[in-house]
């Protein structure tokens, strides 16, 4: 089977042999005109002057390509290298500033709740396009595999799965009925329901069918909240600033309130760095970054890992 390696290798050899074929030419090429002008010019007083003019032209003319090439090459190595050397002061530069912003990343729990039903999003991340992966003003980018869109109101009613001989021992489930039997170690229910809050400030409040009901397990059904959303709120709040995100960093900080003491109960803030600055040959920037603080959990369930710290689901009747 013909591979990679062996095409470089022939491509190798065939530069080779042009390289000799080359040299040949313009060896027979000298000794041709050395003696076409020496043949002319047999009687000429100059003759051996205008042999050695014929060669030289010979030589020039053989030798320019060369020296064009060495050239392009010499340009093209500086070039290289200019943007080399812009691209590592650039990213010293973003390193530097997310290294400065990862000082006040992290979490803080104020206060905790056990025994809650229900949890209220006072607004959702908009669903992933693949164009946010190259865009440096996303507001996902500090968490850019996290859960978006429908999939961040379910991960709040999933169930917390724990499997302590996995490499990730904590993971989010919608159905754990679904799994194979001692698959899991424990399992813990999520909340009940979640209130979400609407562009026109009214909420919906999302839930999963009774499991008699359940036929698609990621189907959630919805009803207007006439009354008061569920007390505990969330906040997905991203941190975009201009000067930080021109050097591909992001942020993101996730706040939990007591709406009816309308205190802060918790806030955890992560930033990220695309280190390849926006490159997008063959690769998505944002799928790349680099992240703090660092994780051990799947990056798709940290907000609501953290969320329930502070406000702890029911667990059982």
């Amino acid at each position: 089977m013909l591979t990679p390696a062996d095409i470089f290798k022939a491509l190798a050899l065939l530069g080779n042999i042009l390289s000799f074929v080359y040299l040949a030419v313009f060896l027979l090429s000298l000794r041709a005109a050395w003696k076409f002008v020496g043949k002319t010019m047999a009687d000429h007083k100059q003759r051996c002057l205008l042999q050695s003019a014929a060669c030289l032209a010979v030589t020039a003319l053989f030798m320019f390509p060369i020296g064009k090439d060495y050239m392009e090459r010499r340009a093209y190595i500086r070039e290289q290298q200019a943007k080399r050397d812009e691209f590592q002061a650039r990213y010293n530069k973003a390193k530097a500033i997310f290294d400065e912003r990862c000082k006040t990343a992290g979490e803080k729990i104020y206060y905790t709740v056990e025994g809650v039903e229900g949890i209220t999003l006072l607004n959702v991340p908009q669903e992933y396009r693949h164009k946010f992966g190259s865009d440096p003003m996303w507001e996902g980018a500090a968490l850019p595999y996290s859960n978006d869109g429908d999939d961040y109101i379910r991960s709040f009613l999933n169930w917390e799965i724990y499997q302590k001989n996995e490499r990730i021992k904590r993971g989010l489930h919608p159905n754990p009925v679904m799994m194979r039997p001692g698959s899991y170690d424990a399992v813990y229910p999520g909340y009940q329901y979640v209130d979400v809050r609407q562009n026109d400030n009214t909420y919906l409040r999302y839930r999963y069918p009774a499991d008699e009901d359940r036929e698609d397990y990621r189907k959630m059904i919805t009803e207007q909240v006439n009354e008061h959303p569920a007390r505990y709120a969330v906040e997905f709040k991203p941190i975009i600033d201009p000067a930080d995100r021109q050097y591909w960093v992001a942020g993101l900080t996730i706040n939990v309130y007591d709406t009816k003491e309308n205190i802060l109960m918790a806030s955890e803030t992560w930033y990220s760095m695309e280190p390849g600055q926006g490159n997008s040959n063959q690769r998505v920037p944002w799928a790349s970054a680099d992240i703090c603080p660092e994780f051990e959990l799947d990056q798709r369930d940290l907000i609501v890992f953290f969320v329930r710290q502070a406000v702890k689901p029911k667990q059982g009747d």
